[in-house]
């Protein structure tokens, strides 16, 4: 690939299903970047000429809703045949690495450890496990080897700071070859791919989702915090909660799981929160939701709770479901509407156990109980 010094190109990967709704979202927010080349999953772009134009345009990355990873592009390889990947891999390495990285000139380390993935299928496998260990042979910086281990989960995942080499293999003969620098929890994982594994207890994918987003938002969320889990049923939010040591109420007319249930720290409240009164969530301080309704009624039942007197809430984290692809669009106008209720840290990200929908994650900085001023 042949890239002007003025014109360097950047790589976003995502799923499969919101290509369309990431290639929009980037014509929104950066029209100055040049639309390049995509394929499911997988979208290139030319960005303008400018110092620090690439700089830039990296660290604004994470504005991006439906990206899952973006790197900075040194190069591509290609073959005749898969078994020629590697070997025209460690050639670019060789003979192609030293100019594409000067060109770049981002002033930072060189790459210590590789991220290898296939954007259209991201998960962790035992095949790209191996070929990260493989490739980190050919790394010009300190070799620390492949983030993946047996299990798939990284023995020690790269500190903010450092730099990663991409390597996106696009089809079976295209590997894209690229770098980004860590700097959010997503950064650490080849494709901004969390992986994880749902507990032999856990009751739903909802598991999942929160135990993600609860690590993505950072919330100090741990021993006697308490927290609402809004539309509960079956209980997969709540025993991410749970196993933090929270105690949660859980609000749903539907039945929970008897795991669940038979938590002491758990409360199953039986209804919808416009049949419960308020009281009841008078020292509840964090609030989760994942209910299957659209955005605005999602907001409408955060809003009776958050509104009211009686309850101080200093963080939300709920999914929104994008049932058409209109919604996504006013995804900016749900958030002013939450930045409406008094919480002044928010964003937003369709995680790695997101379907149709995102998560949100808002938070009130500093937060100081009424009760206390």
């Amino acid at each position: 690939m042949s890239m002007p010094e003025e014109a360097p190109f950047l790589f976003l990967t995502c799923k499969r299903e919101s290509t369309p709704l990431l290639k929009d979202e980037t014509a929104a927010l950066f029209p100055e970047w040049r639309f390049s080349y995509s394929r499911p999953s997988f979208l290139t772009y030319r960005l303008p000429e400018g110092t620090n134009t690439l700089r830039s345009a990296l660290e604004r990355s994470g504005e991006l809703i439906f990206a899952s990873s973006c790197s900075a592009v040194l190069g591509k390889v290609s073959g005749a045949a898969p078994g020629e990947m590697p070997g025209l891999f460690a050639s670019f390495m060789e003979k192609r690495f030293p100019e594409a990285w000067r060109r770049l000139r981002l002033s930072v380390p060189l790459p210590s450890r590789v991220h290898f993935w296939l954007p259209s299928s991201p998960a962790p496998t035992p095949q790209t496990h191996a070929r990260a260990s493989e490739l980190s042979r050919f790394l010009p910086g300190q070799n620390t080897g492949s983030d993946l281990a047996e299990g798939f989960f990284p023995p020690s995942l790269p500190r903010p700071g450092e730099v990663c080499l991409d390597c996106a293999e696009v089809l079976p003969t295209e590997w894209y070859i690229g770098v980004h620098q860590v700097r959010d929890f997503h950064g650490r994982f080849p494709g901004g791919y969390f992986p994880l594994t749902i507990p032999t207890d856990g009751t739903s994918r909802a598991w999942m989702k929160f135990e993600e987003g609860l690590r993505w938002s950072g919330f100090p969320i741990g021993r006697g915090a308490r927290c609402a889990d809004i539309g509960a049923s079956p209980g997969g939010g709540s025993q991410a909660l749970l196993a933090r040591g929270a105690e949660v109420l859980g609000v749903d007319p539907a039945e929970m799981a008897p795991a669940v249930l038979q938590n002491p720290d758990f409360t199953h409240l039986r209804g919808r929160i416009s049949q419960l009164k308020k009281k009841l969530f008078r020292k509840t301080r964090w609030m989760i939701g994942d209910m299957n309704v659209a955005p605005n009624y999602t907001l409408d039942a955060l809003e009776e709770l958050t509104s009211s007197r009686e309850i101080e809430v200093r963080g939300l984290l709920f999914t929104m479901k994008l049932f058409q692809t209109g919604l996504a669009r006013r995804i900016p106008e749900y958030l002013d509407r939450v930045r409406g209720w008094g919480f002044n840290q928010i964003k937003v990200r369709q995680l790695t156990y997101n379907r149709q929908e995102v998560m949100v994650a808002a938070l009130k900085h500093p937060f100081r109980s009424r009760k206390s001023k």
